[in-house]
């Protein structure tokens, strides 16, 4: 930015034109603080890496998304990288997040939930995590690391993100449990 005559010069940034939907952004979002296993809300190439895995894509046309070239990937670059998203595929990418566990686990979990979402509102405030973990040796601390978006609950698709795949083995012991505490 220069000067002229005792004026300031001005340089304007072109607005950004949004590629995705509302829906599209908030689901690729989800997708992005999957990936975004420190929290640091940016992705490294190992990140990338890892959370493309299961994806069929490369690293090296993901990675492409990294515009300003400093080997991180934004948020908003994660956003603007993908064609736009049809609104009818948000369900399978929910689906795809949520493919992490095995479906005893994925149910035992969402059993958890459920006994702790005790004003049945679909997502856990920090209360309802708090008193729902305060017999199990879990901190607060640890377990609101699953809110992912920063909003002060944890939503369904957060919490079964948050657990490393639980062994089928373990199960049974958590229904025993769940059951015990009914």
């Amino acid at each position: 930015m220069g000067a002229c005559c005792g004026a300031a010069v001005v340089e304007t940034v072109p607005e950004v034109t949004k590629k995705q939907s509302d829906k599209a952004e908030k689901m690729l979002l989800r997708v992005f603080s999957y990936y975004d296993k420190n929290n640091d809300q940016k992705l490294t190439m190992k990140e990338l890496k890892n959370g493309i895995a299961e994806t069929g894509l490369t690293l090296d046309y993901v990675k492409e998304s990294d515009v300003d070239g400093d080997q991180l990937v934004s948020k908003t670059e994660w956003v603007n990288f993908f064609d736009p998203i049809p609104d009818s595929q948000i369900d399978q990418m929910r689906d795809w997040l949520l493919t992490k566990q095995s479906p005893a686990a994925k149910d035992m979990l969402l059993a958890v939930y459920a006994k702790y979402d005790t004003n049945k509102d679909e997502s856990l405030s920090f209360v309802e995590l708090k008193n729902g973990i305060k017999d199990t040796g879990l901190s607060l601390q640890h377990m609101a690391a699953a809110d992912k978006n920063g909003d002060d609950k944890v939503s369904k698709e957060e919490w079964l993100q948050f657990f490393d795949p639980i062994p089928d083995t373990q199960i049974a012991e958590m229904k025993a449990w769940l059951a015990k505490d009914a």
